[in-house]
This record gives structure tokens, sequence and C-alpha cells, in this order.
């Protein structure tokens, strides 16, 4: 990640406590190169997730993006078909 760059969000805008429920670690975005992408308010490369939604175990991949909703900033998952170009 580039430290001097200036980006659309603040790396402090994010919560990261909620992305690594999901599996999603900050150092792991930096060491893939992702980590700019998501700040600048790109989607990112599919990145794998593990989800536990009443009690069913979900693995997939899906896209992140940060977007504002509600003047609040917030992860936008997109899932990714097997087989399909992420969009």
């Amino acid at each position: 990640m580039d430290k001097n760059k200036r980006h659309a969000f603040p790396e402090e805008s994010v919560n990261w406590a909620e992305l690594e429920d999901l599996g999603v670690y900050k150092e792991d975005l930096e060491r893939s190169g992702q980590m700019d992408a998501l700040l600048d308010g790109q989607s990112t490369e599919p990145v794998a997730l593990n989800l536990m939604l009443s009690g069913i175990s979900l693995e997939l991949d899906a896209t992140l993006q940060l977007v504002v909703q509600d003047q609040t900033v917030t992860v936008e998952i997109k899932g990714v078909t097997p087989g399909q170009p992420a969009c």
C-alpha cells in the first residue's frame, strides 16, 4: 500500500473487526496489493470469506468495495460465481 497516497476513504473509517469476523484481515489486503483499491472505493479482486449465518457456515469468494450509506462507511460484498469474471 502506498502510505503517501491520499485515498477516498481513510484507513480508520474501515471497521476492521467486522471484516475480521468475515475472515478478511488488513494485513492480507496490504500483502495482496488490494488495500489501495479498497481505500480508493474500487472493487477488490475476489477474496475468500467465511460467514456464519443462522448456524450455517458459508465459504465464498467475493469482491469488497467501500461505499457510503446514510453517512456511514460500509463494506459492500459482491459474491463471485465460480468460473465467471468478477465485475
